[in-house]
C-alpha cells in the first residue's frame, strides 16, 4: 500500500515539475523515490545529479556492453556503480524502481546517476564517483597518482594501504 501511494505522489509530482525543469523525468522520478525511501529504506538526503557520462553508460548497458568496460569507455571513475532495469510506462518503472531497487535508489553512496531508454525499457546507473584527495606536495602527490593508478573496484584495498603509509608520513613529519 505504501509504495503505491509513494508511486501517485511522485507521478503527481512529476507532472507538475516537468514543466519547469530541463532535468530528464526519470531522473526526477529516481530522486523522488530516493527522497521519499520505500520498502524498509530509509529516504536518502541528498539526491542524485544527472550525469551525461552515465548516460552513455546506460545506453551502453542497453546494448549488452559490460558495465566495467562502458564506466572506462565513458571516461567516468566509479568507486561503485549499480545499474537498474525496468519496463514499462513510467508508473511501472516507478513501481518497479520503489519495489525490486528500492535498496540501491536510496543508497546514499550513490551522487551520480544516467539513463537510457528504449522502447518501454529503462536503464537507470547509479554511480558514486571516485575522487582523489588533492596533492599538496610532492610526497603525497606520488602516492595519490600511485592511488589513481590502482582505482578500480578490485584494488581499492591496495588504495587503502596506500592511504596508511601517506598518513604514517604524514605523522612522522609533525
Amino acid at each position: 500500500m505504501r509504495i503505491a501511494i509513494t508511486v501517485a505522489l511522485v507521478l503527481v509530482a512529476l507532472t507538475q515539475q516537468q514543466a519547469y525543469s530541463a532535468e530528464p523525468r526519470l531522473v526526477q522520478a529516481v530522486n523522488a523515490v530516493r527522497s521519499q525511501g520505500c520498502g524498509h529504506e530509509r529516504a536518502a538526503d541528498i539526491p542524485l545529479r544527472h550525469e551525461p557520462r552515465l548516460d552513455r553508460v546506460a545506453e551502453a548497458q542497453s546494448s549488452g556492453r559490460d558495465l566495467k568496460d562502458a564506466l572506462k569507455d565513458a571516461g567516468y571513475r566509479a568507486v561503485q556503480a549499480s545499474v537498474l532495469e525496468a519496463t514499462g510506462s513510467d508508473a511501472a518503472i516507478l513501481g518497479n524502481l520503489a519495489q525490486g531497487g528500492c535498496k540501491d535508489v536510496t543508497n546514499p553512496v550513490y551522487r551520480d546517476v544516467g539513463i537510457a531508454e528504449r522502447r518501454g525499457r529503462a536503464w537507470i546507473v547509479l554511480a558514486a564517483p571516485l575522487v582523489p584527495p588533492a596533492a599538496s606536495d610532492g610526497a603525497s602527490g606520488s602516492l595519490v597518482r600511485r592511488i589513481e593508478r590502482h582505482q578500480s573496484v578490485a584494488s581499492l584495498r591496495w588504495g587503502v594501504r596506500l592511504f596508511a603509509e601517506w598518513s604514517l608520513r604524514c605523522q612522522s613529519s609533525l
